[in-house]
């Protein structure tokens, strides 16, 4: 149960609103299981789970989602393989409309490993039921990658091309923002194609340091705006045409015997958006600082 106020309202109003109607509740419940297989000396290797979400608003709007999702590996030999991913969801979602929005998508790669490079070559296959904007319903996209060892245990640089259908949620977006107004309209995002590149490195004992650098051409990626009816809250926005994404990511940690963790991450986010002012409330950069320490085998903390 989750519990926030809406803010903003003119206090010279003549009439000022009721108590009641400032305030906004969320209750959510999830529920996961799931069956792995992570052995390194296993041919197949497998993460599947199946999982519920529920969320309920002050509104009386409401979302279930039933989903599943596979992450799998078949070893054909020492230098070649298979990996077969996977996502389903099925979401009913009501406020003043009862809409049903189902998602699918899998993405088959196989992989070649020669010496010191290692190849993958597949392909995205997405389905989404939504059609804000008009934006196609299926979609394909290919999944190439190619990693190279420069310095063993020491510099992986990688490339590749893909993309995919992200699932987008009530229950994920009002996390991000909780002062939504009722009855906005929610679209899955088709990010691709995307074309990326990095390195990971480890530049010395117990130092990690991973670096990226993405450009993405998405359609349906939301915004937040305020609201035109009540400007202390927010609608979701979509640009007709297609919003062009640069994505430069940094990531330092070091890591001591897996007993003491810190590490920060940093993004920057350059947004070209073709119709809409400017990209509301997305910002350009980010930045996270975390540590973990394992006092103990069962107490860790962070």
């Amino acid at each position: 149960r989750e519990r926030y106020n809406f803010y903003g309202y003119n206090r010279n109003f003549r009439v000022l609103p009721e108590q009641d109607s400032l305030k906004q509740v969320f209750s959510r419940a999830a529920l996961k299981v799931y069956v792995r297989n992570r052995a390194q000396d296993a041919a197949f290797q497998y993460d599947l789970s199946l999982g519920y979400n529920f969320w309920k608003d002050n509104y009386q709007a409401r979302e279930n989602n039933i989903y599943a999702a596979l992450r799998s590996g078949y070893r054909l030999s020492e230098t070649s393989r298979v990996n077969i991913n996977g996502d389903l969801s099925f979401i009913s979602h009501k406020d003043s409309l009862t809409v049903s929005r189902p998602f699918v998508q899998v993405t088959p790669a196989y992989e070649l490993t020669l010496n010191r490079l290692t190849v993958s070559a597949g392909a995205t296959l997405g389905y989404t039921g939504d059609t804000i904007q008009d934006a196609r319903q299926f979609n394909a996209y290919p999944a190439l990658r190619a990693a190279y060892t420069v310095t063993e245990d020491r510099l992986v640089v990688y490339g590749g091309l893909g993309g995919a259908i992200q699932r987008v949620t009530m229950y994920d977006l009002t996390t991000e923002n909780p002062w939504l107004a009722p009855n906005v309209r929610v679209a899955d995002t088709r990010r691709g194609p995307t074309l990326y590149a990095g390195l990971q490195a480890t530049p010395a004992r117990n130092l990690e340091v991973n670096a990226r650098l993405t450009l993405s051409n998405d359609r349906n990626l939301y915004f937040f705006n305020n609201s035109r009816r009540d400007s202390s809250k927010f609608d979701l926005v979509y640009d007709p045409k297609a919003t062009q994404l640069v994505n430069i990511h940094g990531e330092i940690i070091y890591n001591q015997a897996e007993q003491f963790r810190l590490g920060f991450r940093a993004d920057y986010n350059g947004y070209n958006v073709k119709t809409l002012a400017q990209p509301f409330h997305r910002p350009a950069f980010q930045s996270v600082l975390f540590g973990t320490y394992n006092v103990y085998e069962k107490l860790l903390l962070g």
